[in-house]
């Protein structure tokens, strides 16, 4: 039996009919059933169901994968009939065989889903209770015996259900199948057809769990005897099932220690399946040390708490190294100890820890590079490539090198490169939850939403009507022409009013591309209701205390007026790149736990961290001129629908042009973009932004500038990123050339650093970058001798070895290292003897403010306010306090009349970008260079100065122990300064903090209930 054409035309039918409950469509206007019964489609579907446990029962694995995605189609009816509200009598019975065929179809997420929805009290099903034994396997409530007294089978069932706890508390199975063998042979002589069907499901699901069972499948996968693996299957938080993520990894021996490159949709189980790669390194002793490196400082903090999580109470270090370049661990201590450690860093970290501790990667036993299609994201992306490539050159040939992405298109080359051919690539269809598309359309008084095929985008599967009305809003003052929310041709606001009125039905994300999108966003849903709109508010919905936390933690650092602030009265939450980390892991926490349930958000929200979203809408798809790449589209709509959370995900596309233009001649690019972007067999490959080097730049419409020879490429790289500005104005043009000279910079540093390496060839080490592995002939070529000349330079440029050994210790290249140096030969008797701290301070800033090139770091109109922005910021000052001082000084962003004016978010870019960021590189510079004087002069007490100079500027603190403190975790300012102040102004380390914080629990407590919950999460965890 499987589905046919008019099978799944009524499949559709019931599709729109829950959809037009779950949209809040009237009654009266939802489509006729009269000739279109979804109830016709029961004895389809039951038959299915029966047929496809039959064959699982009796081990019959014909066509069994092709089965089991047809069972999809049955789990999808099920759980759809639920929605329509057509026989609320049979909801029970739905939940229970719904949540069955999701697990028999390898949906265990949406499994979970629905028997979270059932009270075990209230199922009767007419059925011996047979449909509590299904509950209760579904549900994994093995501690909890079963209530079958009434039951004819009560014997059979206290039986098998006995032997089946045991099973999964002590890996012991003794003669179960025999057991329901004869159970089922007694159901099929006595029971009723209802009776038959659930004995069936009841087997084949005992069958599917005994064969995802981790006594069965860790053994089996990673050649360890069930004895050593037994501790960790018994603790209460270890993974007690595999699902299809998982089995995948074990078919492929990635348990066993083979390199891989993994291609993992999200929500397929991604941290369950690092845990148990980790776990198999350490216990098969092939590791003591395992290495994982995040590009995003929110994924690496997200790592770290699922890991100490997992690894609670037992002898495993997890440990996360700081955003700030200095040698502020020891790395020997962990490597002399005989002990298991686990180390997560961002590439930029991990790559400046590698030069100053070189040996620590002989001691890397695995490897895990997460979200590895970020090798072509710009300069990072070369550091990226540039850090595997310095590990590829040194770590042991037996150690496990994993990369692990949602979306790899070229993955084999990835892995020939990676692993030198030694890997594998592991890649499945394991997504774990349905998903649906549509589009907004408006071309009557009243919008509508196109549900279409996903598997082909010009294929209409279904309309849900009445979803998007305007209302008119109240006018002010002199103002005449009618105010309408929401404007038709404004796709934020038609995104914004679909968002709240999905609210009751799970968390939205509204995904703007450009993050000055948010502020508009924000102004006008705060306008329109200032105007008596009368939708409902996300606050009614959301966790009102955990609300007036997160406007407390945005209003002290953005200030009570900005327009972001406001909108979190309304229940809205915002997440992009220039918000604090406080804010962003506040929001998140919040979305994880359901406190927050709308979010307006740009791409930092799909950079890996896993959040329970249930509708995405998508209000635009370029960044500026260029349209998002499908493969980072593909991972952002992957953040819908999270397994475990829904059932399925919806994503919307809310520019009703897309859609209703797509057969105008002239509009129709627009749809062809959208069929362009979902189909994820588009997915750009993993490149190297190395070879950009060589591509030209336009300067105007008649003239290009080539880089296809190495004279124009060292010229480039010897020449002082200032000319360049002041040659060009286009800001374009402006980028191209900074963005070159930067890859160039990278290459040079990773010379300088290998400069002295007998080892291996310079041609060598220019095979092992992805660049070369992906390069055409004569880009090869080009590549060789663009790395010849510049190790050239690098000969000629610093001939003596001490200062070779500098340079290759700091993330720059040789003019801004020697500009650096210089500066120190003419300073450095007056640093060392400058004692007041500020005073040294002030001199080292005024040389920053020299070298930073951030954007609207250099494009502010009055620079001489950079001192009241740098003065404030490292006096623990916020954005707001900031802004506020500067706000009626006329300061723009440009030389001209156009330029916009100074905005909250410019301080914030300037704070954390000019110089959080590139400040302290600078400053990680000079510290390095002091070592060139340390034969003349003392310089112990001026090097710890700047030490702790650089984390004052990273976090924009003047304390050290709220330093301490936000390294905790702990990471506000202002909270740290608050903790602080319980301990007094002597510094004091960070073991007396955290037993001091631990002593005055009331009063820390009483600091942090004022703020996001997220907080006590983090001191709890201490």
């Amino acid at each position: 039996m499987k589905p046919r054409r008019n099978s799944k035309t009524l499949m559709s039918i019931t599709h729109s009919k829950a959809k037009m409950y779950e949209y809040n469509v009237p009654e009266e206007y939802h489509l006729s059933l009269e000739n279109n019964r979804p109830d016709e489609l029961f004895s389809l579907t039951i038959g299915m169901l029966g047929d496809f446990c039959h064959d699982i029962i009796n081990e019959i694995d014909t066509d069994l994968l092709e089965k089991r995605e047809e069972l999809k189609f049955v789990s999808d009816f099920f759980d759809t009939y639920l929605k329509t509200k057509l026989n609320e009598n049979l909801n029970q019975y739905l939940l229970l065989i719904g949540s069955a065929t999701f697990y028999l179809s390898n949906q265990q997420g949406s499994a979970n889903v629905l028997i979270k929805e059932m009270i075990i009290d209230d199922l009767d099903l007419k059925s011996q209770d047979l449909e509590k034994v299904i509950y209760w396997i579904l549900k994994s409530d093995y501690e909890n015996s079963i209530n079958v007294e009434s039951s004819i089978y009560k014997v059979e069932i206290k039986n098998i259900s006995d032997k089946f706890k045991i099973f999964f508390d002590t890996g012991i199975f003794d003669e179960l199948f025999e057991d329901l063998d004869k159970f089922r042979e007694k159901v099929y002589k006595i029971g009723s057809y209802r009776e038959i069907l659930f004995c069936d499901v009841i087997f084949a699901l005992i069958k599917s769990k005994y064969n995802n069972s981790t006594w069965m499948n860790l053994p089996k996968y990673t050649d360890l005897d069930v004895d050593i693996w037994r501790t960790n299957i018994l603790k209460s938080t270890f993974i007690k099932e595999f699902w299809p993520a998982q089995h995948l990894l074990g078919e492929n021996e990635v348990f066993k220690g083979k390199s891989a490159v993994i291609q993992l949709p999200t929500s397929a189980g991604k941290t369950k399946s690092t845990e148990l790669i980790i776990r198999s390194s350490f216990l098969s002793e092939r590791a003591n040390i395992a290495i994982i490196v995040a590009p995003f400082r929110a994924l690496c903090n997200e790592i770290k708490h699922d890991l100490s999580f997992a690894f609670e109470n037992e002898d495993i270090k997890v440990n996360e190294f700081t955003d700030v370049l200095q040698n502020d661990i020891d790395i020997d201590e962990f490597i002399e100890e005989d002990e298991k450690n686990i180390f997560i860093s961002t590439p930029e970290k991990l790559y400046y820890l590698l030069k100053q501790f070189p040996h620590f990667s002989n001691k890397i036993g695995l490897l895990i590079y997460d979200e590895g299609h970020q090798f072509d994201s710009g300069t990072r992306g070369v550091i990226y490539e540039l850090l595997v490539t310095s590990l590829k050159k040194v770590i042991s040939s037996n150690t496990q090198v994993i990369l692990i992405s949602a979306v790899i298109s070229n993955a084999l080359n990835i892995n020939d490169w990676l692993n030198s051919g030694d890997g594998i690539v592991v890649s499945g269809n394991t997504i774990n939850t349905n998903r649906t598309i549509a589009f907004a359309s408006w071309r009557t008084r009243l919008g509508q939403l196109k549900f279409i095929n996903k598997n082909d985008i010009d294929k209409d599967l279904y309309f849900v009507p009445r979803v998007l009305s305007q209302q008119e809003l109240t006018l002010f003052g002199r103002e005449s022409s009618a105010r309408f929310f929401p404007q038709k041709n404004n796709n934020g606001q038609v995104a914004t009013y679909l968002a709240f009125n999905l609210i009751n039905n799970g968390s939205v994300a509204v995904f703007v591309p450009r993050q000055i999108s948010i502020n508009t966003l924000c102004s006008d849903i705060n306008d329109a209701y200032r105007r008596n709109l009368t939708l409902e508010k996300p606050i009614t919905t959301s966790n009102s205390e955990e609300m007036i936390k997160l406007h407390y933690l945005y209003c002290k650092h953005l200030g009570a007026e900005n327009e972001q602030t406001k909108a979190v009265n309304l229940g809205i939450v915002t997440h992009h790149g220039n918000l604090p980390d406080s804010i962003k892991l506040s929001v998140e926490h919040a979305l994880q736990n359901s406190h927050a349930k709308v979010v307006f958000c740009t791409s930092t929200l799909a950079q890996g961290v896993n959040l329970p979203i249930k509708y995405l809408i998508v209000t635009g798809v370029y960044q500026g001129k260029e349209q998002i790449k499908v493969r980072d589209f593909h991972n952002l709509i992957g953040r819908s629908g999270r397994a475990g959370k829904y059932t399925e995900g919806s994503i919307i596309f809310a520019d009703i042009d897309i859609y209703d233009k797509k057969t105008d001649r002239y509009q129709s690019w627009r749809w062809n973009n959208a069929r362009d972007l979902l189909d994820s067999n588009n997915s750009e490959e993993i490149e190297s932004n190395i070879l950009d080097i060589f591509s030209v730049i336009n300067i105007d419409e008649n003239r290009i500038i080539a880089f296809d020879n190495v004279e124009t490429l060292m010229a480039l790289l010897n020449s002082d990123i200032q000319e360049i500005y002041d040659a060009f104005n286009d800001p374009y043009v402006r980028y191209e050339f900074s963005k070159k000279r930067n890859f160039l910079l990278s290459i040079e540093n990773f010379l300088i650093e290998n400069f002295d390496n007998t080892t291996i060839s310079l041609d060598e080490l220019v095979k092992l970058t992805l660049a070369y592995h992906v390069a055409d002939d004569s880009k090869k070529e080009l590549l060789i001798e663009l790395f010849t000349a510049i190790k050239s330079n690098i000969e000629t440029k610093i001939p003596e070895d001490n200062k070779r050994r500098i340079y290759s210790k700091t993330l720059f290249g040789i003019y801004e290292n020697k500009v650096i140096n210089d500066w120190l030969d003419e300073n450095i008797t007056d640093l060392i003897h400058t004692d007041n701290i500020e005073e040294l301070e002030s001199k080292i800033w005024r040389f920053l403010k020299s070298r930073i090139r951030n954007k609207s770091f250099r494009n502010i109109n009055m620079p001489q306010y950079l001192d009241v922005i740098y003065a404030n910021w490292i006096n623990n000052q916020s954005y707001s306090f900031i802004f506020n001082k500067l706000t009626n000084l006329n300061i723009r962003m440009g030389s001209t009349q156009r330029a916009r004016h100074l905005t909250v978010d410019h301080v914030s870019e300037i704070c954390e970008k000019a110089l959080s960021f590139e400040g302290t590189l600078i400053l990680s510079s000079i510290i390095e260079f002091l070592n060139l004087y340390e034969e003349e002069y003392d310089i112990s007490d001026l090097k710890t100065n700047l030490n702790l100079f650089q984390k004052k500027l990273k976090y924009g603190l003047n304390s050290q122990n709220a330093i301490i403190i936000y390294e905790m975790g702990f990471v506000d300012k202002f909270i740290s300064l608050e903790l602080s102040n319980l301990l007094g102004e002597e510094p004091v380390s960070f073991k007396r903090i955290k037993r001091s914080l631990k002593k005055n629990n009331n009063d820390v407590e009483n600091i942090l209930t004022r703020y996001p919950s997220y907080f006590m999460k983090v001191y709890r965890g201490l």
